[in-house]
């Protein structure tokens, strides 16, 4: 029997597709199917009636066939230029004496060189962990931990010298010093694994699997030394099973064999934080509002599995969010208690921080759980001795002892650092930090404390004088974070009732500067997200500026009205959120910054008005804010100056009650000063600056500078439109053309599906194309003649033949619409003449759990085929381009930022090189040149190693006339010797600098 034909078009994955005709355009061209990740490339219905389908199949494989001999010409032709390429390479190095294997591999190198035109170049940064930070023991580094990296930061620069990348899909867990060697460092990773490294050199040692999800670790140094690595200390979960806190004796090489481990506690509830003390005599563990401690008199036997220790437990008043553990020797006068031979002689202090703001201190805890044992009476205060200091409003998120025991030193959301002196009770306080404090550690000497705050970053302050003597800050990526271990709600006059509090916004408003494309402009909010802070910012209210080229912020400022350090909860629990960014442009010279900002009353303030509960959001829209601001750049402050704002610059003419004055969309004029708006009441708004006069004079600033007024000088019904879908999924995309003649514009769910195309001079609408996309509209560019819509599909339109160049239907994954939004991309370099596309994917895992993820294309609108294709292992969150530079920067969830250029960049950003360990025999000491001969002959020892001095071969002196007219240096030669990959893959700076000198003194490179 003949097998049956398939009516539909399977696909990688298994899913199905309806199976689609192929048509022939007006200049006889087929559109082949090509395959775009897990998408069918399909030809898009066109706008005008299709031209005759193509019913003969022995004339379509005929074409087909015709196409593939064409595509194995061009291909046969590149590889004939790359091998021309190489073949000249080789004779510029025909007098280099080596093998055969070796010139092959110039050969493949120089062909993979010519091939691949574009690159992807990570940028060190990230999100910070919720974890402490660590102190190089001679305090001349500081070690942060990010997602999938471990940065090592000098704490005399606050420049990153090295780098420790974890492993594609891992991500770190916990880190720890090794108590053996001063350059180890012991990683875990969310797969499963310990790795240890030499931070020094950037290498990964060893690396020994565990088969559990690790989520703290710590190190000590047995009594009796047999291993090189010491113990180290894990918390532990397999599967589901119960919480473990498991010793491991890690060796290497050929005593791998030799590799024990033994389960020291399990504990049906998750165990938090983890601290040994006294080489592994004394272990501390916190579990929701109970400490536990262990002890043992003999921390290192020759199995692990014979360790046993004595456990206790105490129960706190309230949950634990932060704990920190001393040891000291008990006074000479004092009476010192019977204890075994082998065991901690000396008193253990434990400070605790609670939920509720309260710090509770247990003086010799150790030896007040032994007397209560022995039923020995004491002063007893919820079970043992203790004393209690409050003032913090809410969670004490971080807790530390000071070097002499005499102080603590706490943080919390009220961004204050707070000082506390324990025999006078006098406080200092260090007040309006940037940010929630999430972690505190005291350097080795204690003359300094390292501060991690919520928004992203880091700092070093001096003990004495409480001065930032360092400082790191990455960037601030409003997206939430899942805390480990889940905190109870307990009310509190600081923290806002869940039911109340709104979802978080992911949009991240984010453009690059056309006069500097090394600077990253992001609407941020005021702090992100954090496992114990239960107050959630939902607006983005902050202009962060992030420099690129050397991974650091620039500076922050306020773009609408905002309450750091004041209590912002409403009488009844809620929080009073700040106005939301939600569009944010900047114009073609980078001197004008246009944001739009909104703010909504909560439900209760407004709930009285209303008649019933379905009144009550018509209510709260009826009193929405919304304003559009033009900021000007002032030169002298370095700030954005705000030079216009419009109040509701879409309010409706009507006296009903609507939402019709939402800014749905928002673009800038590439060709002059002018900015575009797109509002919920079908109308487009041009605006464009004008002197601002007064009695017919011109108004000047102190400086004498025009000031500008901002007006509306188009107005475009859009009446055929008609939107549809909730409050929260309406939206619009504006796009203009490179000469800013033509303005593309379109709303998101629209039962038409059209866009609009209109004369940007007189702001009339000149064509009107329905049935554009299918699905809701999620991107909107215009390159050349192309028309770019994403929506379910990617659609190339050609508006000069009205017609479709190429289209692909691109798979959904069942998303949600939010999801869709935050997930799916579109950025278009005009000049350049390339577009990318990040779109959202779904992996599955071998344990049948599923993640979600981003791929990342780069097309030519004239071309089906993606001349670039990535993939990321997390959602991306923006993705923009350096018009004109050719140049993609990609943003993802964990706030780490990818570079995606071409070799022939026009801008490429010198980011700082990592030091190659060839040129650094010492590890970091001599990274920034302080061992030279000057010091070293001043008073330096005569065995420190100097700086190897550059010699230029074959250097000549200058005649007059040559020193009157310096070597003039082409863009090209300087590309030739920068352009060699990322930043990591660079030569040593030495070696660059040579081969500049040489450039511009006239010799050969």
């Amino acid at each position: 029997m003949p097998k049956r034909k398939r009516k539909g078009l399977e696909l990688e994955n298994g899913s199905r597709h309806k199976k689609l005709k192929t048509h022939e355009m007006d200049n006889g061209k087929l559109i082949s199917k090509q395959s775009l990740a897990n998408a069918v490339a399909v030809q898009p219905k066109p706008n005008k009636q299709p031209s005759k389908v193509i019913d003969d199949r022995a004339k379509h494989k005929a074409s087909l066939r015709l196409a593939k001999i064409e595509r194995r010409k061009i291909r046969k032709e590149n590889e004939k230029k790359s091998l021309v390429e190489a073949q000249k390479f080789d004779e510029d190095t025909a007098d280099v004496q080596g093998s055969k294997k070796k010139f092959k591999k110039i050969r493949k190198e120089r062909k993979k060189h010519v091939e691949v035109s574009w690159k992807v170049s990570e940028i060190p940064g990230g999100r910070m962990l919720d974890l402490d930070p660590i102190f190089a023991r001679n305090e001349e580094y500081l070690l942060i931990p990010y997602d999938t990296a471990i940065n090592v930061y000098a704490t005399s620069t606050s420049l990153l010298v090295r780098r420790l990348r974890l492993s594609r899909l891992d991500r770190v867990s916990a880190f720890a010093l090794s108590p053996t060697s001063t350059s180890h460092l012991f990683v875990s990773t969310s797969s499963g694994s310990i790795e240890k490294w030499d931070w020094l050199e950037g290498s990964r040692l060893e690396y020994w699997n565990v088969f559990a999800t690790i989520y703290s670790l710590a190190t000590s140094m047995p009594v009796h030394a047999e291993t090189d690595n010491g113990l180290v200390y894990t918390v532990d979960r397999k599967d589901e099973g119960q919480w473990r806190l498991t010793v491991h004796r890690l060796l290497g090489g050929s005593e791998a064999s030799k590799t024990d481990l033994g389960t020291l506690l399990k504990y049906p509830e998750p165990l938090t934080f983890l601290k040994i003390l006294d080489n592994g005599r004394i272990v501390v563990v916190t579990s929701g509002s109970r400490v536990i401690i262990g002890t043992c008199d003999r921390p290192s036997p020759d199995s692990l599995k014979d360790l046993s220790y004595a456990w206790r437990e105490v129960d706190c008043p309230e949950w634990v969010t932060s704990i920190d553990v001393q040891t000291r020797p008990y006074d000479k006068n004092m009476k010192m208690p019977k204890r075994p031979k082998n065991a901690f002689h000396g008193a253990v202090d434990v400070a605790v921080g609670t939920l509720r703001g309260k710090i509770i201190i247990y003086d010799d805890l150790l030896e007040n759980l032994n007397r209560i044992e022995r039923g020995v009476k004491t002063p007893k205060v919820d079970g043992v001795s203790s004393r209690r200091l409050h003032w913090h409003r809410s969670a004490v998120l971080a807790l530390k002892w000071s070097m002499d025991g005499n102080y603590i030193i706490s943080g919390g959301s009220e961004t204050v650092l707070a000082i506390w002196q324990l025999e006078t009770g006098q406080k200092q306080f260090l007040p309006h930090l940037s940010a929630p404090i999430e972690s505190i550690v005291v350097s080795p000497s204690g003359s300094s404390y390292g501060v991690r705050l919520a928004d992203n970053s880091a700092m070093i302050l001096s003990t004495s004088e409480l001065q930032p003597t360092f400082s790191v800050a990455g960037i601030q990526l409003p997206v939430a974070r899942k805390a480990g271990v889940s905190l109870p709600f307990i009310p509190n006059v600081d923290v806002p009732v869940p039911s109340s509090t709104p979802k978080h916004n992911l949009c991240c408003p984010a453009l690059i500067n056309p006069s500097d494309p090394g600077r990253l402009l992001l609407a941020v909010p005021s702090f992100t997200t954090s496992g114990l802070n239960p107050r959630i910012p939902n607006s983005s209210c902050y202009l962060q500026t992030f420099n690129i080229t050397s991974a650091h912020q620039v500076a922050k400022q306020a773009l609408t009205r905002t309450k750091d350090t004041t209590l912002s909860i409403g009488p009844k629990q809620n929080l009073i959120e700040e106005p939301n960014v939600i569009h944010m442009k900047i114009s073609q010279d980078g001197r004008w910054l246009a944001t739009v900002d909104e703010w909504l009353p909560p439900k209760g303030d407004v709930a009285f008005l209303a008649f019933d509960k379905e009144r009550e959001a018509e209510e709260q829209l009826c009193r929405r804010e919304i304003h559009l601001k033009i900021w000007l750049w002032d030169d002298q402050l370095e700030v954005w100056e705000l030079s216009s704002r419009i109040d509701s610059p879409h309010s409706s003419q009507s006296s009903i009650p609507s939402d019709s004055s939402a800014v749905l969309a928002l673009a800038s004029d590439p060709s002059c000063n002018s900015f575009a708006t797109v509002g919920a009441n079908n109308e487009l708004r041009i605006w464009k600056p004008s002197i601002r006069r007064r009695n017919g004079r011109e108004i000047r600033g102190k400086d004498g500078r025009q000031l500008m007024n901002w007006r509306c000088r188009h107005v475009t019904s859009l009446e055929e439109s008609r939107i549809v879908g909730k409050e929260s999924n309406k939206g619009a995309k504006v796009a203009y053309s490179l000469d800013g003649s033509v303005l593309a514009t379109g709303y998101r769910l629209s039962t038409s599906s059209t866009i609009y195309l209109i004369d940007s001079s007189t702001g009339t609408i000149q064509r009107t194309l329905t049935y554009m996309y299918t699905g809701p509209l999620l991107g909107l560019e215009i390159i050349d003649r192309h028309l770019i819509v994403l929506s379910h599909q990617l659609r190339v339109w050609d508006l000069v033949t009205e017609e479709d160049s190429f289209g692909f239907e691109l798979q959904t994954y069942g998303l949600s619409l939010e999801k869709l939004i935050t997930t799916t991309h579109l950025a278009a370099d005009a000049k350049g003449g390339t577009f990318a596309v990040a779109l959202p994917e779904i992996v599955k895992s071998s344990k049948r759990i599923t993640s979600l993820r981003s791929r990342v294309f780069l097309f030519d609108p004239k071309t089906p085929t993606p001349l670039f294709e990535m993939s990321s292992s997390n959602t991306t969150a923006a993705l923009l381009s350096a018009i004109g530079h050719k140049i993609y920067y990609i943003i993802d969830s964990a706030a780490e930022l990818s570079e995606l250029s071409s070799s022939q960049s026009v801008f490429m950003p010198s980011r700082p090189a990592l030091v190659d360990k060839e040129d650094s025999p010492r590890g970091l000491e001599n990274i920034y040149g302080t061992l030279n001969s000057a010091n070293a002959g001043a008073g330096g020892n005569a065995d420190d190693e100097e700086v190897p001095r550059i010699e230029l071969s074959g250097s000549k002196v200058l005649s007059s006339t040559e020193k009157d007219h310096p070597a003039v240096v082409s863009q090209d030669r300087l590309a030739e010797i920068f352009d060699t990959g990322s930043a990591f893959t660079l030569p040593p700076v030495a070696e660059l600098f040579e081969q500049v000198a040489r450039l511009f003194s006239g010799k050969q490179a």
